[in-house]
């Protein structure tokens, strides 16, 4: 590499190039990288629990060189990573946005994108898709049969697809991008297991923050999670630390504005501090909060679930169990109240529920779920759900 800089500066470089429009620049630090990183990033890899685990980088490597149209050297890095048989990637304007196809014939894999993964729209998707490759590669190897699979990595699932999370009930649920590219939450799980803060020096306070995403009948106003902070603000005599910790998806400066000045935003407060938590809300924001259920699990505090308004739901939903694993609230949460005083009034069950819930989380390792993903998948296909 050039002028001694790192794999970490080119790779930064490469990405702020491209979002920068200039797609020549890019391409040549990812010309850079090739020339001496490539090995090194492989020799980064682990195997673990059955599954072999590329260094972050190689994500974001493997996704750079699709967005500048590198098929080929893609191909090449997915193919020596996994020790695949062989690999296509292809172009298909068929392919519905936030989603891709894959079908594996002939000892080969082959992988059709929608063409909007070649400009930044389509940035997120590739990157969603460059992190669930050890689980793509897992399935391949351990599903023998000629498959044609859609693949939806957006924030709502389709029916009849692989999708991370969904209210449809014919999608099949698979672990999400962020639970794979980030081996099952693994730092926080080594976190919390190192910290190991006792139940009676947690705070008693029902906690929450989170942004401004999911879906609104009328103004912001009506955003599920706007209101939930706004029953926080109604009940100061409750001890509820509900806040909107960053204004997104927000078109408009005056709504923005609006926001801010309700008094419903709070300082941003990092998820490796949810064990100093007794008691949390999980609510839904585009779909399920797909990293802030299953970090509060970890974290080992009683959860206070929202039920989804549109039954959105993740793979492992069908094992939470209603005050076992968590505490429901109704979707238009108008028992709220009443569970905050229940759960502040019940301690013992609440730690009970806690541990529960962590209990839960931490039997699903990476492993474990992608051995749950090929039998659903292999069962998805004997009943015809997927061809």
């Amino acid at each position: 590499m050039e002028d001694g800089a790192s794999l970490d500066d080119l790779l930064r470089a490469a990405l702020s190039s491209l979002f920068a429009g200039n797609a020549s620049a890019a391409k040549h630090h990812i010309n850079l990288i090739a020339m001496g990183a490539v090995v090194a990033l492989e020799r980064q890899a682990r195997r673990e629990d059955g599954l072999l685990l590329p260094a972050a980088d190689w994500n974001l490597l493997v996704s750079l060189c699709i967005q500048i149209g590198d098929l080929g050297r893609a191909e090449t890095l997915i193919k020596s990573q996994f020790s695949l048989p062989k690999i296509k990637l292809e172009i298909d304007p068929e392919v519905g946005d936030e989603r891709f196809r894959f079908e594996n014939r002939n000892n080969e894999i082959n992988i059709f994108l929608n063409p909007t993964c070649l400009n930044l729209t389509g940035w997120l998707i590739v990157y969603r898709t460059a992190e669930i490759f050890p689980m793509i590669a897992f399935l391949f190897k351990n599903v023998t049969r000629p498959i044609r699979v859609k693949f939806s990595v957006g924030d709502h699932g389709v029916g009849g697809e692989l999708s991370f999370s969904s209210d449809s009930q014919n999608s099949v649920l698979v672990p999400d991008s962020y639970f794979v590219g980030r081996n099952a939450y693994e730092n926080e799980r080594r976190h919390f297991a190192a910290r190991r803060i006792a139940w009676a020096d947690r705070s008693t306070t029902v906690f929450w923050r989170g942004s401004t995403t999911g879906r609104r009948s009328a103004g912001w106003r009506s955003l599920p999670r706007i209101q939930l902070c706004q029953i926080a603000k109604d009940n100061p005599h409750l001890a509820m630390d509900f806040g909107i910790n960053q204004v997104v998806q927000i078109d408009y400066v005056e709504e923005e504005a609006d926001i801010n000045a309700a008094g419903l935003t709070k300082p941003f407060v990092h998820s490796n501090n949810f064990d100093a938590y007794r008691y949390h809300i999980d609510i839904d924001g585009n779909s399920n909060s797909w990293p802030g259920l299953f970090i509060k699990l970890l974290s080992g505090g009683a959860v206070l679930k929202v039920d989804s308004q549109h039954g959105y739901r993740q793979w492992y939903y069908s094992q939470l169990v209603p005050w076992v694993h968590y505490i429901p609230i109704a979707a238009d949460m108008s028992d709220l109240i009443e569970k905050v005083q229940w759960v502040t009034s019940h301690d013992d069950e609440a730690c009970r529920i806690g541990q529960a819930g962590r209990g839960l989380a931490l039997r699903m390792t990476l492993g474990s779920e992608a051995r749950r993903m090929v039998d659903t998948v292999a069962a998805a296909i004997q009943s015809g759900v997927l061809t």
